[in-house]
């Protein structure tokens, strides 16, 4: 059979199962005593409850997803997929899966598994396809033991590079037993606040607190002050000292960790209503370190600019990865991620970690003679499309593309795929890290077919202890495991990630949540608490959020004036910084469905409507510039140079693509640290102009305005 014209709808629920290079076909020989008899009925049924577990989305049966053709029959549709069953005297003797869509072909082990569940949807008893196999885990070194390690071995080999200061780790692990034996001497608590600073004593810190066996709370200086200080106050921690203590100071005396001890804890919620202080132990840290080690992701002669936020845990790679190989760790010198990884590719061969949304800004940004020979580029946080793929291949021909996934409560990453490609319609996520082992579930928590689509839980070396002083959500999430994964043992738990994946010959791909979480700006949030959040600010009747460009829009119904200043002074000082707020809207009353719900569609219908522009606006060359480019980011007009950034939604990463714009368009070498504390259109002009021709920005007012 040759399909053409094939139904776009119909491939979307097949969503992560093709495949460029794949046969498209999977056929299940049945033995002459097992072939039913052909009865049409019976088959279409069998069909359709055997394809149901592997459709994206909600589906009445399988209509219109799926042709089905008995023997010489030619299918009567243009579906993607065909299930045909070859027939010998009057019984099915194969029963064969077909699927094609443009370019690409039905996945393999996803054929071949809807093969079989047909058979076992008609009674007949036949295997069920496995999917790739996992790596068991190994017994792994504590993780302060194997810093100690190095620092006996070479004590002079640098541990810890900021800009021009240097550590070594003889005098890194000498200088973290002494500020463990001060951590000892105040009585500080089982958790110890680190605030993180560019500096070389914040890992002199973090690894004295491991060495006093308590556990390192990590905390941004960026955050506001009213989440860092009910982050502390729900864990209970002890604020660090700011300075390490000086070389007189006697030295702990030290012994490893047990492996249920402690390590860190590490905030995953967005709002501070109801936090979730995940706690990772030692056991885990030790284990993801040793996968780190394994698969070369770090090692002693890697180059890693520590890029990440502190609130983000692909910060324990850049630190614990490298130190437990006797990997240098780089802290960069500014927090502005772009300039920093532009700095860092100027390195052949450098490893670049960061999340999707940056990268887009440094292939916008930087021309491809910028890109060294040779890289590997780490890429987590958020979901990674192949477009993106391709795109950076294309600029950087010699990077390796590794994606990694994993939630907070799996030690930072759950999953890996080692070198990402462009041959299928989705990126896979890949296969369990060493250790650990990943099982797709229905909603009774049995196993789905393999290549169904099913929730993702995580078991085995990665799986953190469970959120702190909160047993009722922990027991939610952390559950009995199920199964006979090698390595599994009984009484082992499972994370219930509450994504929705399907297996693949490539490995486990990623098909969105199944409920109300959003990933922002790489920070993982639940939209339904952040509404019950804003509804308990007074003057708020009621409210609704989105995720629209990379960041929460807020709809308010306020009781009064002034409403929306209180909404904004309450999320500056209550939410991360991460959390990207756009717009809050004013609404009379937020319009529903039928059914209740609040219709989000018509709701930005609502706010919508096109601003006019105010009398007298600014016409000066530079305002108009800048206007312009901030209409392009912010999606709103600033129309004054009062106009704030954090009115119009200016989080973290639309003001990093602000500064990317000014360096390409404008031509001029800023960071985000020229901009700190400076928020108004105003303020962003004063810094531009003194650095920029006013020349230069009558000419680019007419370009930039024809280009609209």
């Amino acid at each position: 059979m040759v399909m053409h014209d094939h139904n776009r709808s119909s491939a979307a629920g097949w969503a992560g199962a093709w495949a460029r290079d794949a046969a498209g076909r999977g056929v299940v020989e049945l033995d002459p005593w097992m072939r039913p008899r052909v009865d049409r009925v019976e088959i279409e049924r069998a069909v359709s409850r055997a394809t149901s577990p592997f459709l994206v989305g909600e589906h009445d049966g399988s209509g219109g997803l799926v042709a089905v053709s008995i023997g010489d029959e030619t299918p009567g549709s243009a579906a993607a997929v065909e299930v045909h069953l070859r027939v010998d005297e009057g019984a099915v003797s194969a029963i064969e899966v077909r699927g094609r869509h443009g370019e690409f072909r039905l996945d393999d082990l996803v054929a071949k598994s809807l093969a079989a569940s047909v058979a076992r949807q008609l009674g007949v008893d036949v295997p069920r396809p496995a999917g790739p196999p996992e790596t068991a885990a190994a017994e792994v070194a504590d993780i302060v033991t194997r810093v100690f390690e190095v620092a006996e071995r070479d004590p002079d080999r640098v541990a810890v590079r900021v800009g021009d200061d240097t550590l070594t780790f003889g005098a890194l692990v000498a200088r973290a037993r002494r500020y463990a034996a001060v951590l000892d001497d105040e009585g500080a608590a089982e958790v110890v606040a680190v605030p993180y600073r560019r500096v070389v004593d914040t890992v002199v810190v973090l690894l004295g607190v491991l060495v006093s066996r308590r556990a390192y709370l990590l905390l941004s200086e960026t955050d506001a002050t009213d989440y860092n200080a009910e982050v502390m106050r729900w864990t209970g921690a002890t604020r660090a000292p700011v300075e390490p203590v000086g070389a007189e100071d006697r030295p702990a005396p030290w012994r490893p960790a047990t492996g249920a001890a402690a390590a860190y804890v590490s905030f995953t919620s967005g709002t501070t209503g109801s936090p979730k202080a995940i706690v990772i132990e030692h056991a885990q840290l030790s284990a993801y370190c040793r996968f780190l080690s394994e698969t070369g992701i770090c090692g002693p002669d890697v180059v890693m600019p520590a890029l990440s936020a502190p609130g983000f845990d692909a910060i324990v790679k850049q630190i614990w990865g490298q130190l437990s190989v006797g990997g240098a760790v780089r802290i960069p010198t500014t927090d502005d991620p772009v300039h920093e990884i532009e700095k860092a590719l100027r390195i052949d061969g450098v490893t670049i970690n960061t999340v999707p949304t940056v990268w887009r800004e440094i292939l916008d940004l930087l021309p491809t003679e910028a890109f060294p020979e040779s890289g590997v580029l780490l890429l987590g946080g958020e979901a990674l499309d192949v477009t993106l793929i391709e795109r950076t291949l294309r600029r950087w021909p010699g990077v390796r593309i590794v994606n990694l996934y994993g939630p907070s409560e799996c030690t930072s990453n759950a999953t890996w795929l080692h070198d990402c490609g462009t041959d299928r319609d989705v990126a896979p996520i890949g296969r369990a890290v060493h250790g650990s082992f990943t099982h797709v579930l229905d909603s009774a928590l049995r196993p789905v077919p393999v290549g169904g689509v099913g929730e993702l839980y995580v078991s085995g070396a990665c799986v953190g202890r469970g959120y702190h002083a909160d047993p009722g959500r922990t027991a939610r999430s952390f559950l009995p495991s199920v199964g006979a994964a090698p390595g599994c043992r009984p009484g082992d738990r499972m994370y219930a990630t509450g994504d929705l994946v399907r297996q693949t010959s490539a490995g486990l791909v990623f098909l969105g949540r199944s409920d109300m979480q959003r990933k922002v700006n790489g920070v993982r949030v639940d939209l339904e608490a952040l509404r019950a959040d804003l509804s308990a600010v007074p003057g708020v009747r009621a409210a609704a959020v989105d995720t629209a460009g990379g960041s929460i829009d807020i709809f308010i119904v306020p009781t009064g004036p002034d409403v929306v200043s209180a909404v904004q002074t309450y999320v500056r000082r209550t939410w991360r910084v991460e959390i990207g707020v756009g717009h809050i809207w004013a609404v009379d009353a937020l319009p529903r469905h039928a059914s209740g719900k609040v219709d989000l569609t018509a709701l930005r219908r609502l706010v919508s409507a096109p601003v006019a522009a105010a009398d007298g606006a600014n016409t000066d060359a530079s305002h108009r510039v800048l206007e312009i480019i901030w209409s392009n980011v912010l999606g709103s007009p600033a129309r004054s140079r009062d106009t704030s950034l954090a009115d119009l939604g200016g989080d973290s990463m639309k003001r990093l693509k602000l500064i990317a714009l000014y360096r390409r368009i404008l031509e001029v070498d800023v960071s985000i640290d020229d901009f700190r504390d400076r928020d108004t259109l105003g303020d962003h002009e004063d810094v531009l102009l003194q650095r920029v021709d006013r020349d230069k920005l009558d000419a680019l007012v007419s370009t930039l305005e024809s280009a609209r």
